[in-house]
């Protein structure tokens, strides 16, 4: 697997979403790469940089077969724009790791029922 630049995506979620993110990575030949014991870290902030500003908040999960689901289950961050950044560890690398995905992670309110 070659290792290119960090992919921009946005991120949307509404308030009190608690359902894991799931990150997957493929090798060139377009198959998915075990991440068994890989370790991502989801980091929520207030600027667009690198460190994704002043951290709100972040996320971890560890890798299982061909996927890293990052745990949300204490996903308490306030509607409005923020910034994110996910950085990947392989099993027995350096932290904090290289950042693989990074963008705008918008939080919509919860639609009231009545």
């Amino acid at each position: 697997m070659s290792i290119g630049a960090a992919v921009e995506c946005k991120i949307d979620r509404s308030e009190g979403d608690t359902d894991d993110i799931p990150v997957y990575l493929f090798n060139e030949d377009g198959t998915a790469k075990d991440l068994t014991g890989w370790v991502a870290t989801l980091m929520v902030g207030t600027t667009a940089d690198e460190d994704a500003g002043d951290e709100l908040d972040s996320f971890t999960g560890t890798g299982v077969g061909t996927v890293i689901p990052i745990d949300m289950d204490t996903f308490a961050i306030d509607k409005g724009c923020h910034f994110y950044n996910v950085r990947l560890v392989a099993p027995g690398g350096d932290t904090p790791g290289r950042i693989y995905f990074f963008g705008e992670f918008d939080v919509a309110g919860r639609i009231g029922i009545t």
